[in-house]
This record gives C-alpha cells, structure tokens and sequence, in this order.
C-alpha cells in the first residue's frame, strides 16, 4: 500500500462543504463572490469525484484547494482588512486566460497568504502592517522581512528574485534579515503544457523537484553579502494518483541557503554568521510547517 507524502493533499481530506467554507466567509464580509473563479470552478465541478474532468478545470481546482488554505491559516486568524480580502476575488477562471503584466492581482495576492500561512504554522507572529507583503519577528530581536513574487514567465524569473533582493535592502537594518518567496506553479504548468500528471505518490515529489530543478537551472543568483538570506521556491501542483485515479495537491517548497554557504567560510563576520543562523533555524522550522 503506498503512504501518503507529507506534501499530498488528498481531496477527499476536504468534501465541497469544507471549500464552500471558505467562500462562504468571503461572502459574510460583504464580497460579491458569485463571479470569482472560485465559484464558478466549484459549480463547474458539481459533486466532485472519481469522473473525467477538463484538465484546466483541475488546475483551477488546485486554486480553490489553495484559498481554503489561506482561510483555515490566515482569514480565520488574523484581520487583514476588507479592502485586502477583495482582492483575492479579481482574476480570470482559468490560468489560459490570465492576462499577464495587467491589473490581475488576485493569483498574485493568494500567494503572499499562502506563504504567510506557512510560516505563521511554525509559529511566526505574521504582521502584514509594513512596506513588505509580511514581516514577523526573529530570535535576538530581529525582524524577517517576506517579499513574494508570482512569476509569470521564464524570461521575469530572474529579474523577479532581484527585484525581491533590492526591495529587502530597503526594509531590513543590519540585524534583520529578508527572505524571497517565489511562486512557480505558473511556470511548471506551462513545463508540463497545462496538462495534468499521473504519478505514484512514491514518484510525485521526486518528478516534480526534477521539473523545478529545470525551470530554475539558468538562475545564477545574486549572492551578495546583504540582507536576504534564503530564497523559497514554491509550488502546487495537480496530479492524477496512478493507483486509484483520483485527483492529489502536491505543495512542494525548495529552499535555496547558498547566502549561508557563503558565510560559513573564513573570514568570519558576527553580522553574517548571525544572518546565517536565523536562515537555518527558519528553514528547519518550515520544513516542519509544510510536512504538518
């Protein structure tokens, strides 16, 4: 019998009730939410279970999936402000659809909450007061500065983490340390030509690292001695369980630390050793967020 990844979603995990939940809330702040993508997904999908279902109305599956995170993590917990919740509500229904470099901020925007869940189940007091997307306070009273960019084409990739870097230079002082939040789910649906997976759950993770190690492998990177001190690749993903053809969420989370390879060699600095240790006390704490 295969063991269910830490990463896997199962969508039996949440019935129709569990994802209207969420909708349902946005509705009670007075948000019209009858034309959102979300509600228009859910109805296409009608009683959600083992059938044939367009591949692009999957991909917007893994969409709604992704806000009924975002309410249990973050809208349930923290008060972000009626004029923030509405602008998860704009936005095409299929990502086919989306028009890149307009106004769209809805994708972009559920993907600054879904990370601000993440670290908030580690325990992070999230504060969305600030200059930043997020922010939240550190050992030794430092602050962590969250800047998060979608990525919406191979050819931004690179200029969107170096964006992020110059945005953290102005956030942080010398004892606060910046982290880089990038969404490529974008990127791998277009790698996989918008079309579903089917995998084991023993094989998704493994493929899909492979994948993501493809789409990042021209990044160089730029590795300066400042204040950002990791980058967090994140992405979810639709999939096909071979075994019983039923519909998985895998949310995969590479977390690149190359700011403190390069600072655990002679000469030593307090300031970056101490940059460097807040990097590693994170990423084992978030690791254990995303298995949770």
């Amino acid at each position: 019998m295969e063991r269910f990844s830490e990463n896997v979603t199962r969508h039996t995990e949440f019935s129709h009730k569990n994802y209207w939940k969420a909708i349902e809330w946005l509705r009670d702040q007075g948000l019209n939410v009858n034309s959102s993508r979300y509600v228009a997904i859910m109805r296409d999908l009608g009683e959600f279970g083992i059938g044939q279902y367009p591949a692009e109305l999957i991909w917007g599956m893994s969409e709604v999936d992704t806000l009924y995170r975002v309410y249990l993590d973050v809208l349930k917990e923290q008060e972000i402000g009626k004029k923030n919740v509405r602008q998860l509500l704009n936005g095409t229904k299929f990502l086919k659809d989306e028009k890149l470099g307009g106004s769209e901020n809805s994708r972009n925007y559920l993907f600054e909450l879904i990370l601000a869940g993440v670290f908030s189940e580690f325990g992070a007091e999230i504060d969305f007061d600030t200059v930043a997307d997020f922010k939240f306070p550190l050992p030794m009273g430092s602050i962590g500065y969250v800047e998060c960019k979608r990525v919406s084409s191979d050819t931004k990739l690179e200029d969107n983490i170096d964006e992020a870097h110059d945005q953290i230079q102005l956030r942080c002082t010398e004892k606060d340390v910046g982290i880089v939040g990038i969404d490529l789910s974008r990127l791998m649906w277009k790698h996989f030509k918008e079309q579903l997976i089917v995998s084991s759950l023993q094989d998704i993770g493994p493929y899909l690292k492979t994948a993501f190690k493809k789409i990042t492998e021209h990044v160089t990177g730029r590795y300066e001695f400042n204040n950002s001190v990791m980058i967090i690749g994140y992405y979810c993903i639709p999939f096909v369980n071979v075994t019983d053809e039923s519909i998985q969420f895998y949310r995969g989370m590479e977390i690149d630390l190359k700011y403190h390879e390069r600072h655990i060699h002679p000469p030593f600095n307090h300031t970056f050793r101490h940059r460097a240790g807040l990097a590693l006390w994170m990423k084992d704490h978030l690791k254990l967020s995303l298995s949770s």
